[in-house]
């Protein structure tokens, strides 16, 4: 599958002091980070992409497991094959319920500083952000499954997940 990924973010910080001081860009700081990916596998390459809408049930767990076998597919039908994951973004599109990403200890995006699970999100377009140009690697294992689940107990969530990486 041929990729060409654009990623866009802007964080507008306004009308704000901080101990009296203006901000650092006047009234209005904009931070803008635009980055291409273009086909293939090298730094800041991408050949791999999965994009999905998934809805998971009250107290339910949705488990992705991007790598090779893991039986995810691209928009193309074709098997998701990811051995390095460049971005993953999780952003809830509907339903009262919350979720939390849970990446196991070892996973192939833990942090140390975050322990097993981020914090819990709950308005629509709350959103889980990854993203590392170098890539970091995703091995058939369970330690690599990426486990989102519905924390609100009695509600659904919609959520729309999107990740991108390499195939070698």
């Amino acid at each position: 599958m041929a990729l060409v990924h654009r990623i866009v973010s802007t964080v507008r910080v306004q009308d704000a002091t901080v101990q009296g001081a203006p901000l650092q860009g006047g009234p209005v700081t904009d931070h803008n980070a635009t980055r291409v990916m273009v086909n293939g596998t090298g730094v800041g390459q991408a050949d791999q992409a999965y994009d999905e809408l998934h809805t998971i049930a009250a107290g339910g767990t949705l488990t992705l497991d991007f790598a090779v076998g893991g039986g995810l597919k691209q928009q193309d039908n074709s098997p998701l094959a990811m051995v390095a994951m460049k971005g993953l973004l999780i952003r809830k599109v509907d339903g009262d319920g919350t979720f939390s990403v849970e990446i196991p200890a070892n996973g192939i995006l833990h942090m140390a500083a975050t322990g097993d699970k981020t914090c819990t999100y709950a308005s629509d377009d709350d959103l889980y952000h990854f993203q590392n140009r170098l890539g970091v690697t995703v091995t058939a294992a369970s330690a690599d499954e990426i486990l989102i689940n519905e924390e609100g107990g009695a509600s659904t969530v919609t959520l729309q997940v999107t990740a991108w990486g390499d195939s070698a």
